[in-house]
């Protein structure tokens, strides 16, 4: 008789993460199939259910639609009708895009996990600090600390809403970046060309104390989340490279910093790129961050409503000119009493 021999730790491994795999791509199989019957089919089912059901029109209809029947006609309950129908498809619509986008995410993360079990090296911030190393847990609770707007009541167990929900905005680090920052842009304003930040040590101060503070923060969000090839790298997006941009002009200024500045030259063009600091702003508050987007977005309005103004203060400006050109003219000399026209 033949007898096959026990399978090894690394095979019974292997066969346990195919099985797993397989269980992900059936769950998201049937999630896809679901979100599509919902998207496809419901329209289908309530036009099966309108063809199969057939209701006297005046017994189905309430009281609200006879009312605006009798006052509108049945034009009115048609148009009431129709744009129940289209809120009804809207509100479809947007529950679609919700599950469509918890599905992205939960693939995303599903993702992450398989790369996090099949490759050791993958979330490591800088290919030497451990994935779950004490070292790094205590980065991320530095860059992560924040003030927490819903607190729950050891009694009850209810949440308790804070009333100071500017300071859950950010984290304490992003907080005390942001002071710097515009401490910083304060001191740059009090700079004239006679008033130079290579003569005076108080703006030097100011100076030094934004480089020092920004490459802290850049180190430990380097070591909290990794500087490349991370979930939450530092330069994932515009806004990590611009700070890097912003750092790396600092600090070869600041290295520099001659006593003289001649016109035209690299380290006038370096103190001239100083000004985007105040982007910093909008790169550590998210809110503003929207905001700015929504502007962008909705530039194409603003355009057309200041055409439309020009428009506007362009012919009313004709219009005074033609009826009250000359009528009003005052001369401040008390010598000359007589108009001449010339």
């Amino acid at each position: 008789m033949d007898y096959k021999s026990q399978p090894t730790p690394a095979e019974v491994q292997a066969s346990l993460q195919a099985l797993i795999r397989d269980a992900y791509k059936r769950r998201n199989m049937m999630n896809d199939a679901e979100l599509n019957a919902k998207g496809a089919g419901g329209l289908l089912a309530r036009d099966r259910a309108r063809s199969v059901r057939r209701v006297d029109n005046s017994a189905a209809r309430p009281k609200a639609a006879l009312e605006a029947i009798r006052e509108n006609g049945e034009a009115g309950f048609t148009a009431a009708r129709k744009g129940n129908q289209k809120g009804k498809e809207q509100d479809v619509d947007i529950k679609l895009l919700q599950q469509k986008k918890l599905q992205a995410e939960i693939r995303r993360n599903q993702q992450e996990e398989d790369l996090r079990e099949n490759h050791p090296n993958f979330d490591t911030p800088l290919f030497f600090v451990g994935r779950e190393s004490r070292f790094r847990k205590f980065c991320q609770t530095i860059v992560y600390a924040r003030y927490e707007i819903l607190r729950r009541d050891p009694v009850t167990g209810k949440e308790i809403k804070s009333s100071y929900k500017v300071l859950g905005l950010v984290s304490y680090l992003d907080w005390v970046m942001i002071i710097v920052t515009v401490l910083s842009c304060a001191s740059i304003m009090f700079e004239t060309p006679s008033y130079r930040v290579m003569d005076h040590p108080i703006l030097q101060i100011a100076e030094y104390a934004f480089v020092v503070c920004m490459s802290t923060e850049l180190i430990l969000k380097v070591l909290a989340d990794g500087f490349l090839f991370t979930p939450k790298a530092l330069i994932r997006d515009a806004g990590g490279i611009l700070d890097l941009f912003i750092y790396t002009t600092s600090l070869v200024f600041i290295a520099w910093m001659p006593q003289k500045v001649p016109e035209q030259s690299s380290i006038q063009f370096l103190m001239v790129l100083r000004c985007l600091r105040p982007l910093r702003i909008f790169i550590l508050v998210p809110h503003m961050r929207k905001v700015v987007i929504e502007l962008c977005r909705g530039f194409k309005e603003i355009f057309l409503v200041s055409s439309l103004l020009v428009i506007l203060m362009f012919m009313f400006s004709s219009f005074g000119v033609q009826l009250y050109g000359g009528k009003m003219a005052r001369c401040t000399d008390p010598d000359i009493k007589d108009r001449v026209w010339a």
